[in-house]
């Protein structure tokens, strides 16, 4: 289990925001109704704070979750041992991670919009497990 979550936190979770945030930021902010065609505007503290929290519900969406496990899966090589851990274990935490990682993190992800505290999370140790995912 211990090696498990190490994996979620220091291969799984960032190779699925790389995938599925960063590589379809339209279609995330489309999704999220951010976007607009108004001109580019600064963002205030409230909204980006409010976009952490949304994104968060829509990476928990059950749609989203099967995306992810299914994408996770692809980094397995055919293991069918990992594809089962990658399916019984990432829906769980990628909500325990939302909920209590990034939510509770919006004030140093946003801070430089809110001039909050800049304590950052800390590192995952670099001993954990790697899986490895293509583009």
């Amino acid at each position: 289990y211990h090696a498990i979550s190490l994996s979620l936190l220091s291969d799984w979770f960032p190779a699925v925001l790389d995938e599925f945030v960063a590589g379809a930021a339209a279609d995330v902010c489309t999704t999220l109704g951010v976007c607009s065609q108004a001109a580019v505007r600064e963002v205030t503290c409230k909204e980006c704070k409010d976009g952490v929290h949304e994104l968060s519900k829509w990476l928990e969406m059950e749609d989203q979750v099967v995306q992810h496990v299914r994408f996770l899966q692809g980094g397995c090589a055919g293991d069918d041992e990992c594809m089962g851990a990658v399916a019984d274990w990432y829906p769980d935490m990628n909500k325990h991670t939302n909920q209590n990682f990034i939510v509770h993190q919006d004030d140093v992800l946003c801070a430089d919009l809110c001039d909050a505290p800049t304590d950052a999370p800390t590192e995952a140790p670099s001993d954990a497990p790697t899986m490895q995912f293509g583009h």
